[in-house]
């Protein structure tokens, strides 16, 4: 989630002025993320750690697999992961070991910035409120009962037509001032 977040929020922080996932995503790492040197990553680790969990559904991208990016081994509490030492010692520059609870930390100091430059910057309140309309969808009460007592989550079969189901699990980001 937090990837999905650093995406939705790079694309409500430069909108078209940035077309191009990839550079958007790298502009707002660099510029909100990792500025205070909290993160010992680059902007391109975290964007192809984002590519392993989004395509891959792993720790490996083409951008690592290919040496142009460390592949991110995540570590949880206090201190650095314990795997980082014998990965490195086996595949030296190959990783990188990033905190998942000050990615998490950084992520919000960085939503905060965000949501104070909007309040000075009308295009980018609106990009914000566009985008809270796009990331929420209406479920009836007797649909969610539904969802809830299913085992897949979801009786598509219910469905008159089935292609309604898609607009069911949009990401449920909050982009409120």
């Amino acid at each position: 989630l937090v990837y999905t977040a650093l995406d939705a929020l790079a694309w409500a922080r430069y909108g078209d002025e940035v077309p191009d996932v990839k550079e958007r995503f790298l502009r707002f790492c660099n510029e909100y993320l990792l500025n205070d040197g909290q993160l010992r990553c680059a902007a391109l680790d975290l964007y192809s750690a984002r590519c392993a969990m989004l395509h891959c559904l792993g720790w490996e991208s083409r951008l690592s697999e290919k040496g142009h990016a460390k592949a991110v081994v995540y570590a949880f509490g206090p201190g650095q992961s314990r795997a980082i030492e014998m990965l490195e010692h086996k595949s030296p520059g190959r990783f990188v070991d990033v905190n998942a609870d000050e990615l998490a930390s950084a992520l919000e100091v960085a939503y905060e910035r965000v949501r104070a430059e909007a309040v000075a910057s009308p295009s980018l309140l609106a990009r914000l409120q566009q985008a809270e309309g796009k990331q929420f969808a209406s479920v009836p009460p007797q649909l969610a009962q539904l969802m809830a007592e299913h085992p897949t989550g979801f009786p598509v079969e219910l469905l008159a037509d089935p292609s309604e189901a898609t607009s069911l699990y949009r990401a449920s980001i909050s982009f409120s001032l």
